[in-house]
């Protein structure tokens, strides 16, 4: 894996699917897909 980043804010932000490095922690209003809730 890299750890390059992106040149700027708005690119990290913008960045979708295999944009994204699997490395780069959750931010808030990040937007996942395909991951199981546990009911209650």
């Amino acid at each position: 894996m890299s750890l390059e980043t992106f040149e700027t804010p708005d690119d990290l932000y913008l960045a979708r699917g295999d944009e994204v490095n699997p490395l780069r922690p959750l931010f808030t209003g990040d937007v996942v897909a395909g991951v199981a809730i546990p009911a209650r």
